[in-house]
């Protein structure tokens, strides 16, 4: 990265607390999350307060933010929970809220005092010129969570201005809407994108009517999935102080690894880009990914067209539908055993057994999944670039083909992401000062680089030792024995009286 530019904050979403976790573990600077109400991703696992208690405890010892994402519009007989809920959160000690509602924002401001924290302008505001930026800082906002359809160019001249800190996405799914201010949502849904509730529109299918004549019906409203990884240099150029992953509804293995890649990508120690993108379109990705708004308009070829949800990655083409095959007594009665031989494209993935594949009948407008589940067996083909498959799952009835293979779980790379959920990888180092002295109780001192200080003292006095006297050496062992705490020792000054007996009860 440009080392005249400070490095960005790396923000990750935490829709859940095992995602909050991983998101820690693999880098993340800050995380946003939501309680149960208000927050624009309802249909996320979200947090209860004192879920959001536990989870800012777990973050700040760890030395990561926590923004609230109270993200929602407030009817007038909401509005007063909505208040409230914005105060308690503050003084519990959320590091931001992020609204969008202006109305909020503006009584917040009223008794700032209340609300020690920052306040961040939601994308929903559409924030794109440096006037919406002064409008924004007269109303008390630290940061402006720009619009996502500006350009590097754009954001650059916006973060150049200097008039506040600017945060831009860096990964995740689009919205056709202006920065996800959806109406349609509302109409052919009846759920309000703005309230939490998106129906999403934009992933349905749609045909074009004109003098009596319509297109067949395709998904001509849903774009790609955005992924900056192969410019994140780039964009971490623009003077952009925030670089936010998209993906509260996402899982824990999808959080690990987006916010692993794009640390790593920050830090300079990202190896392989483009298998990077590949892991991450594996655990989720429509299609392959596009570079949204970076150097214009949303290339045309960036909408997925043909299917709205994860497709996974492509294998190849099957040379016929599946063939049925007996099924075991033990197999569940849904469940089907199935075999197919199938020509795999050049780059395809390998697959091995236990992979989730899924089969779809690759119709002239989209993909209409005709089977899938998981692999039993590859058999090597008698011709190059061919296999003999069989697997468990299920199996629809037989399309008009033509058939293709596309690899949707790997479980080696799913199980490799989710490990940061248990032991601790983020190491606060801390400095330690352990003294113990003849008829006095012996005591540690921990400090951070924050300044933080804890101490701890044994309940009774250090005695003299009548064999076995405690050393220097026998102390630093087991005082360095931090295990899974979020802990490692920077520096520890020992004053150890000789001759003392210090049980390594007291120690621990």
């Amino acid at each position: 990265m440009n080392p005249d530019v400070p490095a960005p904050e790396l923000l990750a979403p935490a829709g859940s607390f095992a995602c909050l976790k991983v998101a820690v573990q693999n880098g993340a600077d800050a995380v946003y999350l939501g309680l149960k109400t208000g927050s624009a991703r309802m249909g996320a696992e979200n947090f209860t307060f004192e879920e959001l208690e536990q989870a800012l405890r777990y973050a700040h010892i760890r030395g990561v933010r926590v923004y609230l994402a109270l993200n929602t519009l407030f009817f007038e007989e909401t509005f007063e929970t909505g208040y409230q809920t914005a105060k308690k959160a503050a003084q519990l000690g959320v590091d931001a809220l992020i609204l969008q509602d202006l109305g909020l924002a503006a009584e917040i401001g009223k008794s700032r005092r209340d609300f020690p924290c920052e306040l961040h302008a939601s994308t929903q505001m559409s924030v794109y010129n440096e006037e919406g930026l002064h409008f924004l800082k007269n109303l008390g906002f630290d940061r402006c969570i720009a619009a996502r359809e500006l350009s590097l160019a754009e954001i650059a001249q916006l973060c150049s201005a200097g008039i506040m800190d600017v945060e831009v996405f860096c990964h995740g799914a689009l919205c056709m809407a202006i920065s996800g201010q959806c109406l349609l949502s509302s109409f052919i849904g009846g759920r309000s994108g703005n309230r939490g509730e998106c129906a999403q529109p934009c992933r349905r299918k749609y045909a074009l009517i004109e003098d009596g004549l319509r297109t067949p019906y395709a998904y001509r409203l849903s774009p790609a999935d955005f992924a900056s990884l192969p410019w994140l240099r780039q964009l971490a150029g623009t003077g952009a102080g925030s670089l936010k992953i998209e993906g509260r509804l996402k899982s824990p293995a999808y959080v690990a690894a987006v916010t692993r890649y794009y640390r790593q990508a920050l830090d300079g120690s990202v190896a392989d880009i483009p298998e990077k993108l590949t892991e991450l379109r594996l655990l989720f990705g429509r299609g392959d990914f596009t570079s949204g708004y970076l150097f214009g308009k949303l290339p045309a070829g960036d909408i997925t067209f043909r299917s709205a949800g994860r497709l996974g990655l492509p294998c190849g083409r099957l040379k016929e539908f599946p063939s049925r095959l007996p099924v075991p007594d033990t197999l569940p009665q849904r469940l089907t055993r199935f075999r197919f031989s199938v020509r795999f494209d050049s780059d395809a993935h390998p697959l091995k057994a236990g992979d989730g594949v899924t089969i779809y009948d690759a119709g002239e407008t989209e993909y209409k999944a005709a089977g899938g589940g998981t692999v039993n067996s590859v058999k090597k083909g008698k011709t190059p670039q061919t296999a003999d498959i069989t697997a468990v799952g299920t199996l629809g009835a037989r399309g008009k083909g033509p058939y293709l293979l596309f690899l949707t779980d790997d479980p080696a790379l799913r199980e490799r992401a989710e490990q940061t959920l248990t032991g601790e990888s983020k190491k606060i180092p801390v400095r330690m000062l352990f003294s113990a002295r003849s008829g006095e109780k012996p005591s540690l001192q921990m400090e951070d680089a924050d300044g933080n200080l804890a101490l701890a003292q044994a309940a009774v006095p250090a005695a003299r030792a009548q064999h076995a006297p405690a050393t220097e050496e026998s102390v630093r062992k087991q005082l360095t024995k931090l295990g899974d705490t979020p802990y490692s020792v920077e520096t520890l000054q020992i004053d150890l009286e000789p001759d003392l007996f210090l049980p390594v009860s007291v120690l621990n």
